[in-house]
């Protein structure tokens, strides 16, 4: 077994060899960490027919139906850091693998790029077509390979993790790129404070879908091996600061906090009592990020709602007053998730 990252061969359990059960599969896997480029693989991985039985029994593409306007934001965010490195002009042509359920192109479109998808998903696929008009080839990155078009800009918004060989993708994307082409992408950062603080619990660990999980180092340098040249990168936490907030509070009251600043401590103290929080850890999926079950943070006061429903309010105002702590922390890299955008020299 070697390191997809750096081909290392030296590799050790990760999270004191914690294994998880894949629903329908008669599977046991457990991540392996890279000594020396620290990125995480699962192991022994699953075969594609066993990983396309999961996401048909298991991945919840109906999430991504519901997240439109905000993955439409997020997409004009990535647009004009894209313009911006295409000297102010759009890209005339882009390919998106993994196009999900096309919020992405969609946009582009709108902004005048010529745009193509690739998805696995028959539902998200179906869902493209339906809500923004859009034809997408059916398929793996396998349609990567037997594309012989290049083009001005190719993304992968949070696919690399779903590969099981990142390096030979990597190579593709390269070979897909006409000089000064932009290859962006986002990854789970695994070198987040989020994924420090919450360990196997961390939300986007997420076995199986998840089959690697590589550092920021490791992919740069895949990518420079193929001539792709980073130029910009960028940390966000998006819904998985949810899990951060939630794992600060309760260290907080496990008297264990060794990473937020003294005055948000103090400032969570104030807000959430002991008996609340005790009441609310009863319930594992309290503090999930869930459509409609969020209170405005003006309405905290008063609060009659069943202990879980508080805390997911009290989490609410919580990110508005950690909000300048979290932007320092996407700053210095250590957001959940990682965008990098490289240019092809």
């Amino acid at each position: 077994m070697k390191c997809v990252g750096c081909g290392s061969d030296q590799l050790a359990e990760a999270f004191d060899g914690k294994t998880w059960n894949v629903k329908g599969i008669n599977k046991t896997l457990s991540y392996k960490q890279c000594c020396v480029c620290r990125s995480l693989s699962l192991f022994p991985g699953l075969s594609d027919v066993e990983l396309e039985k999961y996401y048909a029994q298991s991945y919840d593409y109906a999430t991504f139906k519901t997240m439109q306007k905000g993955k439409q934001a997020e997409a004009r965010i990535r647009i004009n850091r894209m313009n911006d490195l295409h000297n102010g002009s759009c890209p005339k042509d882009v390919l998106d693998v993994g196009a999900n359920c096309g919020h992405f192109l969609h946009v582009a479109q709108e902004s005048d790029w010529t745009v193509k998808g690739i998805e696995l998903s028959a539902e998200a696929l179906n869902y493209a077509k339906e809500t923004y008009g859009l034809s997408l080839k059916h398929g793996g990155v396998d349609l990567l390979y037997a594309d012989t078009f290049q083009y001005d800009a190719l993304t992968m918004w949070h696919v690399l993790e779903h590969i099981q060989q990142p390096a030979k993708v990597i190579k593709g994307v390269a070979n897909h790129l006409k000089t000064g082409g932009i290859f962006a992408c986002a990854i789970p950062n695994i070198e987040s404070l989020s994924a420090r603080v919450c360990g196997a619990s961390w939300r986007w660990l997420s076995p199986p879908a998840h089959v690697h999980h590589l550092t920021k180092k490791a992919l740069c340098d895949i990518c420079k091996e193929n001539g792709l040249k980073l130029v910009h990168s960028y940390t966000v936490d998006n819904f998985a600061s949810n899990d951060m907030i939630y794992e600060y509070i309760t260290s907080v009251f496990a008297h264990d906090n060794t990473v937020l600043p003294d005055f948000i401590a103090d400032e969570i103290k104030k807000i959430i009592d002991e008996e609340t929080l005790g009441d609310a850890l009863m319930f594992p999926n309290a503090w999930k990020c869930e459509k409609g079950t969020y209170l405005e943070s003006s309405a905290i006061d008063g609060i009659k709602e069943r202990p879980h429903k508080r805390l997911r309010s009290y989490t609410r105002y919580l990110s508005t007053i950690l909000y300048p702590f979290l932007k320092e922390l996407w700053d210095i890299g250590l957001g959940a998730e990682l965008e990098c955008y490289f240019v092809k020299e």
